[in-house]
């Protein structure tokens, strides 16, 4: 096994983050109050720096409001006189109104719509407290993107508030993490820095009174770790805000989970394959001429699956028609591979298939559709080494978040059959921690059982879901495995990544990136990539 490091991003990590510009000094803290929301929430204030998912603000339906006070002095709003104060703002949020001392300063600004620069009139301050509140919903999907900007600013300061926090790198592989926060403050407040594992729990704090305009440095490491990723912050608070946060992965390789015991596990996916056999599959393959580019002719392949469904996938073949080598591509959450005809025009010694398993509500207590999307992807294996166009020993799967899981099961389930595996951040994998990881999972399953009034209990789900969770089936995998994870993700933690990594017997390799998510990683290419060149050796 091997792990890689990112040349340039993972030798040294430094977060600068000023308050404003050189001159200019913030008055908006990084965390606000809650003072109500249209649910209980665990925490009573909210961090801007971290995500909504991992404090429960995703799936409020109503919203909710946050509340923060700041102090101007006279000696500051005489310095102000005859200006404007200017009121940043790019929220992964709606914001329907924020509002200062009374008086409405921005209204209907939509999530994620950039940065948005808001004149706001001195008139609003008053001398010594002020109060601030803004009136938020529909808290977008943050998957490993965490940060928010909400600042005010304005030109009373001559200096700035500068956090550092410089790790030597983002990965410590058997050597204690530490890190460095470098603070320069031009006015009298507070320094805060906190560690958060996975599962929201503060594994380090630090607090002290800056009591005069300086600067510092605090060194920070951290003894007695588990294995795992967490999250930095660093805060002034009480003058000239600011904050900071990045995360930091410890030892990922050796995340050991092991899934609940389930009675009958193995059984129930050996009956599932022996219903698969007595289907007969009924290959088919149509030729499409608009896919037929490049160097490959496009088809769509269909097939019965277990239920006799009909199942449908899209093939590129070399034109060469011999035993060819080829990827499979599982799909993603809601990925309907609709831009696949570029792949005619790519790596044209290889085929590549694009499966479209069926859907299906996870949480269907009756017919539990991953039972028959794994028999899917197994049914397309069994389309390929009954085909003459390809090579049965260079057989290859990929897949991210939802495919990722698809992919580690697929792997595991046609085990000797398959030559090389690439996965990004899985789904569903060791179900009882992307409980903990992922809050706003188990908000989903409530919402279920609500939806068909109560007639199953959480046990029950979780009986269906337990037995769905490929965790159990890694150790099975003996094909060379490629794993691409992020430093942080809500929706498919990088936790479940590795603890199905650890499990897995074969030569193995990963890589993690720097602060990058489902959202917006290249992981695709990267892991087509990889497989290419496994398939060619």
């Amino acid at each position: 096994m091997k792990h890689i490091f990112l040349k340039k991003t993972l030798n040294l990590l430094v977060i600068t983050l000023i308050s404003a510009a050189a001159t200019a000094q913030n008055f908006f803290p990084v965390r606000w109050k809650i003072q109500s929301s249209d649910k209980p929430l665990e925490a009573d204030s909210i961090d801007f720096n971290r995500s909504w998912q991992s404090q429960g603000l995703c799936d409020l339906s109503g919203g909710a409001v946050f509340a923060a006070n700041f102090n101007v002095n006279k000696k500051q709003l005489k310095s102000l006189a005859g200006k404007d104060l200017t009121l940043t703002l790019n929220m992964q949020c709606q914001i329907d109104s924020l509002v200062i001392n009374n008086s409405k300063v921005v209204e209907n600004i939509a999530g994620q719509a950039g940065r948005k620069l808001i004149n706001v009139p001195l008139s609003v301050f008053v001398a010594g407290e002020n109060h601030t509140l803004i009136y938020a919903r529909q808290f977008t999907r943050t998957a490993g993107e965490g940060s928010n900007i909400c600042q005010l600013e304005g030109n009373v300061s001559t200096s700035e508030t500068e956090i550092e926090i410089a790790p030597k790198n983002h990965l410590f592989v058997d050597a204690v993490p530490e890190f460095t926060v470098k603070w320069n403050s031009a006015v009298k407040q507070n320094l805060e820095i906190a560690v958060f594992n996975e599962f929201n729990q503060k594994v380090y704090f630090h607090h002290q009174k800056i009591k005069k305009p300086a600067e510092g440095v605090v060194p920070v490491k951290l003894d007695g770790l588990a294995p795992g990723f967490y999250q930095c912050c660093a805060y002034l608070t009480g003058g000239d805000e600011a904050g900071a946060t990045q995360w930091i992965a410890y030892n990922p390789e050796h995340i050991t989970c092991s899934s609940q015991s389930v009675e009958g596990y193995n059984d129930y996916w050996q009956k599932a394959i022996e219903e698969l056999d007595l289907i007969d599959p009924y290959y088919t393959m149509r030729k499409i001429d608009s896919l037929s580019r490049g160097e490959k002719d496009g088809f769509v392949v269909e097939f019965q699956s277990i239920g006799e469904v009909t199942i449908r996938a899209y093939l590129f073949l070399p034109r060469n028609r011999k035993e060819n080598p080829v990827i499979i591509h599982l799909p993603g959450q809601n990925e309907d591979f609709a831009d696949v005809a570029k792949w005619s025009y790519r790596y044209p010694d290889i085929a590549e298939m694009a499966l479209c398993v069926r859907g299906g509500q996870v949480f269907d207590l009756q017919n539990n559709p991953y039972r028959g999307i794994y028999m899917d992807c197994l049914r397309a294996v069994d389309f390929i080494t009954q085909d003459y166009h390809f090579d049965n020993k260079r057989i290859a799967i990929m897949g991210s978040g939802y495919g990722g899981g698809l992919a580690l099961a697929t792997a595991a389930l046609c085990k000797g059959r398959i030559a090389a595996l690439a996965y990004f951040n899985p789904f569903l994998c060791d179900l009882e921690h992307f409980l903990k990881t992922r809050p706003m999972y188990r908000i989903k399953i409530d919402s279920y059982l609500e939806s068909t009034n109560n007639i199953h209990t959480f046990e029950d789900v979780m009986a269906v879901l337990h037995k769905t969770d490929v965790l159990d089936m890694c150790s099975n995998i003996d094909c060379k495995t490629f794993f691409v994870s992020t430093l942080f993700d809500d929706d498919c933690p990088p936790h479940a990544g590795f603890a199905a990594f650890s499990l897995i017997n074969a030569p193995k390799e990963y890589v993690i990136h720097l602060n990058r998510s489902s959202l917006n990683a290249t992981y695709s290419e990267e892991m087509i990539k990889y497989l290419v060149n496994e398939l060619q050796k």
